[in-house]
């Protein structure tokens, strides 16, 4: 007997299991229409000949509009149509869908539409990223030999952007252990894991077991290694390059799976950018951080360690790394707009704040980028036919989704839908809803559960949308429009009920405004000592980068493998191409004279909004020395370090700071450089103006302040002439006026608690005065009192204040306040939420098949944990594997004393159960501690369960036939034939046919596939015990038995019936290994 049909069994398990349904993609296709188009003569060539064109268009309309309502009837969405050029309507459509267009009436053909390719390289133009690359014979070579390490999520490397094959990896590498060496390639050079130090084997209430290898899950890594040196691509937008296409890439992987690891720590980051180092790494990309809270020089008594040690350990180890030869590349920061006032300055991340880093903001792209929102009616204005739309980092569709829309501002209080909705309110339905009161995961969870397929939050009114954060923990997509857009869809809904809308994830452009400072940026003076940072300004939003198609958890995920980004995270690798470029021209210079080369030819000609929204000139602090010109940094022939005169904070009773910079001619001939303070500052003097550069040599010039100056900040540049190309030093100094202007919250905002716990990270918030200076012996208030554990009662050196804070008994909103008792309505407020700890009910973890223990769990089978608080929200899983995680739950098998942690990988969550496989691994056990966690450290008690070898039941369905009696997941098939079926009592199977049942916990198998995994499709996977059946209390012929191709711990048992089966419900018994499943039913018929 061979295995039957894979959508034969697929039909049966969506009666049995939660399993996700696949569909083909959808393309765009042109249906040629077999009228013929008209073809009148020239609108020039006699009079009335418009006429003629829209008489012959409107006959052919009329054709069309027959194919149209056809089309509309089978739910194939129209895009457009044309009556002239061409005659036809175009659609998208499946491969399969347009096959059986080609078959209606009227339709000529079907054609699949090409796209039309532009180079998609706005951003690397606006950078002068092509130009520099005839410097180094052409994009073909640009970046050769050089070797980039990128610290981050991981590389795809299996994506087309990392595919060179005209590349040799260097002598020694691939570096990678034995496991991990799968992951590397031409290209990709190294490939390390650091999600092991993340998973605390040996803590169960603590661990979070992952997935040790290098695969990206969230994109991140992937994107970022795309910028800095992907190859050149042809992608669903055009032609696509990362600045050094032919440098080398290491992947560092210090982040973990979505929903499992979103962390990472101080020490993982320092293992890795040591490896780095230790592999032969030229530069590192570490476009992460946390808000610095220490300065870098602070150390010792500054943060009560003892004396030497420095307080801010990611700072200092970037600082050693770059002594010791490596260029690291840190992204500023995205916090640009977290204070009370805008822009918020002081608000750099750490390691950013590292004097030797080179640290990196965000500007605008010539083009904006985004997903769409589109109301698919025939009277929609055309201002609401389609909206721009941002997703966030929580489930994405895979395709268009389409749902009528119920605006929750016509429910009066329920707008926000912040508190519960009526069961069964949104069934079906796409909900509006407005931002505000209460967190995004608290809005889309609580329309899911009145049964909403999608979110759309509208924006405030006059402001645009932005990739919602915090919603991972939810269960359906969600978008946010604009607040214009949101108001003009609303004018529109007025009188219509439920209108059809799409939210498509296809990525659409519009024109966009090159050059200013990105208004999430993290802006200067750096934390401690007031430096300027970022030094350098690279394009950061609307970027269409690379990403990774295996995780849909992922922040970036994308069908396509392609998708927009937006953050300083990909601003950062756009500046470490950069450097490549310059190291694959100068192989021996200090890291200093790389961001020399990069910082002091940046062009200033940047722009930035103030706090009325008015255009400005950028400052020194949002920008550093400008925005990033790589041709100009290539062209350059002098270097500078410093390349930033960073005076910082001064006080009425500090010495005046002296600084000294020395020039290097890179050149093979003599050099005579001037150099002039611009604009004039008479506080600023150059011990000398001139100064004569031999070949390759260096001099020294001395820099001081001359009085101490009124409250402000000052900045300018010195202007460099007589090299290749004229060189601009930014300089900086402070003076405090000791008046508190903003609030900044460095920890504590959108907070994610457990009721009764402390607030994550504690509450911290920085003062500093207009001028970002920071406001220090200020006395503060945290709020309310009752849940504040202990609290800082004066701001420190740095502006800061911290306090431990609890969550209430409640779950639901909170709120703290942060309060500055001297200034009336000086607060700011620090939201978060609380939520229920996960708890498993006493006998909650049974058999998925038989919902009982029975004798125990069986490794590789599934299992079902009931109990409450589980998960936030409902989701399934939807991938070929189980993921690590769904909604942010995970799930973990520990065994006790053995140090040793296994993930479950899931295929359904809810807040009452999860369904998950038991790992392979745990063969051998004899317990196991479970444990259900919904984030980093929130979990639910250990529970302990025995482990058994065999664990056999039957899956079971309600008869199809209407008995409604349960029977076995059975499927027929009639020998000699393709006669199929799922058996029921008005389908059954008959005497001498086979049957396939459908079981759990069968033991150990002869190959086993890796947790989580399916089975093979061209090989069988055989049960080492075979197992006795029995029908009618008959043993029967066993056929095969094993693992069901394709499917993930699925066991399948093929039979025969016998030839002289009565008719009528059979008894059916299996058993294995000395254990017998629960006795189920078959419906047999003679």
């Amino acid at each position: 007997m061979r295995l039957i049909k894979r959508a034969a069994w697929l039909a049966l398990l969506l009666a049995c299991l939660v399993v996700a349904q696949s569909t083909g993609r959808l393309d765009r296709y042109a249906l040629v229409l077999e009228d013929p188009r008209p073809s009148p003569a020239p609108l020039t060539a006699k009079p009335g000949g418009q006429l003629a064109i829209e008489a012959a268009a409107s006959a052919v309309a009329a054709r069309q509009a027959q194919l149209k309502a056809q089309l509309a009837q089978q739910g194939i969405h129209i895009i457009g149509s044309s009556r002239i050029l061409v005659n036809a309507v175009y659609v998208r459509a499946t491969a399969e869908q347009a096959r059986q267009l080609a078959r209606l009436p009227g339709v000529r053909g079907v054609v699949r539409l090409r796209a039309w390719r532009r180079h998609m390289s706005r951003a690397l133009d606006i950078v002068r990223a092509p130009a520099a690359w005839l410097t180094l014979g052409g994009s073909q070579n640009a970046g050769a030999g050089v070797k980039i390490a990128i610290l981050d999520t991981g590389i795809d490397q299996t994506h087309p952007a990392f595919h060179d094959p005209t590349l040799t990896p260097p002598a020694g590498y691939p570096k990678c252990l034995p496991r991990d060496c799968a992951y590397t390639n031409r290209k990709v050079i190294v490939a390390r894991s650091y999600v092991d130090l993340l998973v605390l084997p040996d803590q169960p209430e603590w661990s979070r077991p992952d997935d040790l290898s290098p695969r990206d899950h969230v994109g991140h890594g992937t994107a970022t290694a795309m910028i800095a040196a992907g190859v050149p691509v042809e992608t669903p937008l055009g032609r696509l390059s990362g600045i050094a296409p032919k440098a080398y890439l290491g992947n560092y992987k210090i982040f973990g799976s979505p929903g499992v690891n979103d962390l990472t720590f101080d020490d993982v980051i320092i293992q890795a950018l040591e490896d780095a180092l230790l592999d032969g790494m030229d530069i590192a990309v570490l476009a992460a951080g946390q808000p610095a809270d220490w300065g870098p020089a602070d150390q010792g008594p500054d943060c009560n360690l003892p004396t030497g040690q420095a307080c801010d350990l990611r700072a200092a180890a970037v600082e050693e790394a770059t002594r010791l030869g490596l260029t690291v590349i840190v992204s500023a920061g995205n916090d640009g707009d977290v204070g009370l006032e805008f822009p918020a300055l002081s608000t750099v991340h750490s390691p950013g704040t590292a004097p030797s880093a080179i640290t990196v903001g965000a500007l605008t792209n010539a083009h904006e980028l985004y997903v769409q929102v589109r109301v698919n009616e025939p009277d929609a204005p055309s201002n609401i036919r389609v909206l721009r739309a941002m997703f966030g980092d929580g489930p994405k569709p895979p395709q268009p989704i389409q749902g009528p829309l119920v605006d929750l501002a016509q429910w009066g209080p329920l707008s926000t839908a912040c508190s519960a909705l009526e069961a069964g309110s949104l069934a079906g339905a796409i909900a509006l809803v407005d931002r505000g009161e209460c967190s995004f995961a608290t809005k889309i969870n609580n329309a899911q559960r009145a049964g909403a397929i999608a979110v759309i939050v509208a924006q405030y009114p006059g402001l645009s949308p932005f990739p919602m954060l915090g919603t991972l923990q939810t269960g359906i997509p969600a978008v946010m429009i604009g607040g214009d857009d949101a108001r003009a869809l609303r004018n529109y809904l007025h009188g219509r009920p439920r209108p059809a809308v799409v939210l498509d994830p296809n990525l659409i452009e519009f024109p966009g405004t090159a050059g200013y400072v990105a208004y999430f940026s993290s802006r200067g003076p750096a934390t401690g000592e007031g430096g300027i940072k970022p030094e350098v300004v690279a394009i950061g939003t609307d970027l269409y980068v690379a990403t990774q198609d295996y995780d849909p958890n992922g922040e970036l995920w994308s069908p396509q493998r392609y998708t927009a980004a937006q953050g300083t995270s990909f601003a950062a690798p756009m500046v470490a191409g950069a450097v490549a470029l310059l190291k694959q021209r100068y192989r021996e210079l200090r890291p200093s004279q790389y961001k020399s080369l990069i910082v002091n030819t940046a062009n200033p000609d940047v722009r930035d909004w103030d706090s009325a929204g008015s255009t400005i000139s950028a400052s020194v602090v949002a920008q550093g020395g400008g925005r990033l010109d790589v041709q100009a940094a290539l062209s350059a022939n002098v270097t500078v370090e410093p390349a930033t005169l960073s005076f910082g904070y001064l006080e009425p009773n500090r010495p005046l700071p002296t600084r000294t910079l020395t020039f290097t001619n890179l050149s093979s001939q003599a050099l005579t450089l001037t150099l002039s303070v611009e604009p004039s500052d008479p506080r600023v003097r150059l011990a000398r103006t001139s100064l004569q550069l031999p070949p390759g040599g260096s001099e020294q010039v001395g820099v001081e302040l001359t009085s101490l100056p009124p409250a402000g900040l000052y900045q300018g540049v010195v202007r460099v002439a007589g090299g290749s190309v004229p060189l601009r030093i930014p300089y900086l100094y402070l003076r405090g006026d000791g008046v508190p202007f903003n609030l900044i919250p460095l920890s504590g905002h959108d907070f994610l608690t457990t009721v009764n716990e402390r607030v994550p990270g504690n509450l911290l918030v920085k003062v500093v005065d207009r001028y970002g200076v920071p406001v220090s012996d200020l006395p503060v208030q945290f709020e309310p009192a009752d849940r504040i554990e202990w609290a800082t009662r004066t701001t420190d050196r740095l502006g800061i204040a911290e306090a431990s804070a609890f969550a209430g008994p409640n779950p639901g909103e909170l709120e703290f306040v942060f309060r500055v008792p001297s200034v009336a309505d000086l607060s700011l407020s620090l939201r978060g939420r609380a939520r229920l700890r996960p708890v498993i009910n006493q006998g909650g973890v049974v058999n998925a098949a038989s919902s009982q223990l029975g004798p125990g769990i069986a490794p590789g089978s599934y299992i079902s944990i009931y109990g409450s608080n589980l998960s936030e929200a409902t989701r399934a899983f939807s991938t070929p594997y189980l993921p690590w995680s769904l909604a942010g739950v995970s799930v973990s098998f520990d065994v006790p004393g053995r140090g040793l942690s296994f993930p479950g990988r899931l295929s359904y969550v809810s807040p009452t159960q999860i369904n998950v496989q038991v790992p392979w691994e745990l063969q051998g056990f004899s317990t196991v501690l479970v444990k259900v966690s919904l984030d980093p450290l929130t979990s639910s008690a250990l529970y302990q369960v025995p482990v058994a070898t065999y664990a056999p039941a039957f899956f079971e369905i309600q008869d199809l036939g209407g008995s409604g009696r349960l029977m076995a997941a059975a499927v027929y098939q009639q020998p000699g034939t393709e006669n199929v079926g799922i058996v029921s009592s008005s389908n059954p199977a008959h005497p001498g046919w086979y049957v396939q049942l459908y079981l759990n916990g069968l033991g150990p198998v002869n190959d086993p596939p890796p947790s989580g995994e399916p089975a093979p499709l061209d090989r069988r996977v055989w049960t080492q015990e075979r197992p006795v059946v029995r029908v009618a209390g008959r043993e029967v012929p066993v056929l095969f038995h094993g693992l069901a191709p394709g499917f993930v711990g699925l066991y399948q048992v093929n039979i025969q019936l016998p030839d002289d089966l009565p008719s009528g419900w059979q008894t059916l018994d299996l058993s294995i290994g000395g254990v017998s499943a629960k006795q189920t039913f078959l419906y047999v018929e003679r």
